[in-house]
């Protein structure tokens, strides 16, 4: 269980985030959902350790925690194979690169993995970068607005793998519309309201 008690964030005199008190359950998928501005992307980054909070507590965060953060952090110059291996920290085999690909082709992307990442759509990198982040190992994963630049159908294409590969790991979802998640079990915390 991760908990998380009146979690307070300041930028100067601006309030992002006030009081926000949530629990989230060990394997379970959470939304958290928010106009743009509201503080999603700050809660984000204060749950990675990357922005530091001015008040409250958190409690059980995993050690290992995979994030997929809005730009796509792929390096541009190598293929997009590489840098799924640069990310699983794994030697290059054949077992590996048959999941690489079956994984690629299940959002929608074909024969690309010898491509550099630098030949790529938005769209496409965008998906590279979500299968990247969901194949290294973790025991939770947050994803600050996976469907970014990912068009309709491929959208419901990563819903469809997130709810198939899921597989007991925690699961926190940061977006300002949840309907491509509308399929699967998962607890709802909308920002707007808090």
């Amino acid at each position: 269980m991760i908990s998380i008690k009146n979690i307070t964030k300041k930028f100067g005199d601006n309030k992002v985030i006030d009081s926000l008190s949530l629990e989230i359950k060990k394997g379970s998928i959470t939304i958290i959902k928010g106009n743009s501005g509201i503080g999603k992307t700050t809660f984000f980054r204060i749950l990675l350790g990357l922005t530091p909070y001015d008040e409250g507590v958190i409690k059980g965060l995993p050690n290992k925690i995979s994030a997929l953060f809005q730009e796509d952090r792929l390096i541009e110059n190598l293929s997009v194979k590489k840098n799924i291996y640069l990310a699983l920290k794994e030697k290059e085999n054949n077992s590996l690169n048959e999941k690489i690909i079956k994984n690629l082709e299940a959002v929608g992307l074909y024969n690309i993995e010898n491509k550099k990442a630098s030949k790529l759509s938005q769209g496409m990198k965008r998906r590279v970068s979500f299968i990247r982040t969901m194949m290294k190992e973790s025991d939770l994963i947050a994803f600050d607005e996976p469907f970014r630049s990912v068009d309709e159908e491929n959208s419901k294409l990563i819903a469809k793998f997130i709810k198939e590969h899921q597989n007991n790991k925690t699961l926190i979802i940061f977006v300002h519309d949840e309907r491509y998640l509308k399929d699967m079990t998962y607890t709802l915390i909308n920002l707007n309201s808090f």
